[in-house]
């Protein structure tokens, strides 16, 4: 729920910064034009105010001002059109909201670091959320977020540089059938991306797993020995290995889409 009323709000704020410089040519009086205003501040500090007492977000005591940094910033003025597709994505309105600390005067400072800090711990407070969906994916992941940290740390990487990556590895994080390096046949399923990256990269052979679920599955099939059972026999006939069933079913059985 909590992440829906994330997008909603992303949606409003997106909404209402690319009207905003047309309100007074389209009738809206000033009055209007201030209740509209306070709206959306409203909306921007509910989301601050959730995100912080449930823990999704590390930082976001500048938050709600960087996503008013965000609608002000985020727009070009001349023909109202937002820079950037990030409607969905919590984690990047984040690490976009912090573009002005981090790219600063391009000398390390104290904020640059608490701000590059807090952006590392919400990734990797998504990584660890998602692990478990699909292992060798999210650890990939995670060794991308420790490498980029590690060069922050030893100074071999500026802080506009950084950002880029963040973003980068963002976008991995919360879209992975946008990554490019997945073939065509799986990138669009998150089950046979898992199953791909999962059974040494394979696409014939996760498209193979991916169906014999499909075949086998019955409706309510999790902790039914019976159901279960019925899907592990399927896998057994392409894996060959008892033990390999068993680790691959434990992913099948966190895939929503089964």
């Amino acid at each position: 729920m909590r992440e829906r009323l994330y997008r909603l709000v992303n949606a409003i704020i997106r909404a209402y910064a690319e009207v905003k410089p047309m309100m007074g040519e389209l009738g809206y009086s000033v009055t209007q034009q201030e209740q509209y205003n306070k709206m959306v501040n409203f909306y921007v500090a509910l989301k601050a105010t959730i995100g912080r007492s449930s823990g999704d977000f590390i930082d976001l005591k500048a938050y709600e001002p960087g996503m008013r940094y965000l609608i002000d910033n985020y727009i070009v003025a001349e023909d109202a059109r937002i820079i950037g597709d990030f409607d969905d994505f919590t984690l990047l309105d984040f690490i976009l909201a912090q573009r002005e600390k981090m790219e600063g005067d391009g000398n390390k400072s104290k904020e640059q670091e608490s701000t590059a800090e807090a952006i590392e711990n919400n990734i990797r407070k998504k990584v660890v959320e998602k692990i478990v969906l699909n292992p060798k994916y999210y650890e990939k992941m995670s060794a991308v977020l420790e490498q980029l940290i590690l060069e922050r740390k030893q100074g071999v990487i500026t802080y506009a540089q950084l950002l880029e990556k963040y973003i980068e590895l963002a976008r991995n994080v919360t879209k992975p059938e946008e990554n490019e390096n997945y073939p065509e046949k799986v990138r669009h399923s998150a089950a046979m991306r898992a199953l791909y990256d999962n059974t040494g990269c394979d696409a014939d052979l996760a498209e193979a797993l991916h169906a014999a679920v499909i075949r086998s599955k019955m409706d309510r099939f999790r902790n039914d020995p019976v159901k279960e059972r019925r899907i592990k026999r399927e896998l057994l006939k392409i894996l060959k290995s008892k033990d390999e069933v068993e680790r691959v079913f434990k992913i099948i059985v966190e895939q929503e889409e089964y």
